[in-house]
């Protein structure tokens, strides 16, 4: 059993290896943003896709761990949440335990501290789309209009006068 425990353990301190990874990465994709360099943020997207993959893997083999554990202690699969795995391993090895709830506190705290930061992404990425949208506006003029079925103006006006950036005089 201990060997099961070490393995679960194991897992979740890779788990919190990859979320430490994510939030690197999370990091790192903000100055991105911040900086408009493109081809950094796909690059650094590759590799976080790369990692939610590893996360995805280690997360299938915790399950399965966490399965045969459950079946040890004698637990429906839907009680064995880390707070009764760690009651039932403290029972036998209060050591083992104590590394395991360290491991998961470190995981629930790198999580957080990516949730956040992802949050904080978005909210760029949003005020980045919404600058767009206003040069957007800028450049092409906004007025509301009616439309009549096949999308010409109803109200009598042409199209938008549109602002061009360049001047194609020649």
């Amino acid at each position: 059993m201990e060997h099961l425990i070490k393995d679960f353990t194991g897992l979740i301190k890779e788990e919190r290896w990859v979320v430490t990874a994510l939030k690197d990465l999370g990091l790192e994709k903000q100055k991105a943003i911040i900086e408009n360099n493109v081809a950094l943020l796909d690059s650094l997207m590759k590799n976080e896709s790369s990692l939610a993959e590893k996360f995805k893997r280690l997360e299938q083999g915790r399950f399965k761990i966490q399965q045969q554990l459950a079946k040890y202690y004698q637990m429906h699969l839907s009680e064995s949440n880390a707070l009764n795995l760690i009651k039932n391993i403290s029972a036998q090895n209060k050591d083992m335990a104590s590394e395991l709830n360290l491991e998961i506190q470190q995981l629930h705290s790198a999580v957080k501290n990516l949730a956040e930061i992802n949050k904080h992404n978005q909210e760029l990425i949003g005020f980045s789309l919404d600058y767009l949208s206003f040069l957007q506006t800028a450049f092409e003029g906004d007025v509301a209009g009616v439309y009549s079925y096949d999308g010409q103006p109803a109200d009598g006006r042409s199209f938008f006068p549109k602002k061009n950036l360049l001047d194609h005089r020649v």
